[in-house]
């Protein structure tokens, strides 16, 4: 019975626990690496709205001197 049944049922269990591992590292993965692109979205609009704020304030200045 052990070489009939059990041995197969432990074979696919590990199996089975095997694959969950793995794709419970690579959904970690998948997170982090998200995690890090909308990290660099955000710096990226930070920069391109401070370059706005910086060229409407120079837009002022040059219309308030001419």
């Amino acid at each position: 019975m052990r070489a009939l049944f059990f041995k197969p049922l432990l074979a696919v269990m590990a199996e089975r626990d095997a694959r969950t591992v793995g794709a419970r590292k690579a959904a970690a993965d998948a997170e982090a690496a998200a995690a890090e692109k909308a990290k660099q979205y955000q710096e990226a609009l930070k920069k391109a709205r401070a370059r706005k704020f910086y060229a409407e304030q120079e837009a002022a200045r040059k219309k308030g001197a001419g």
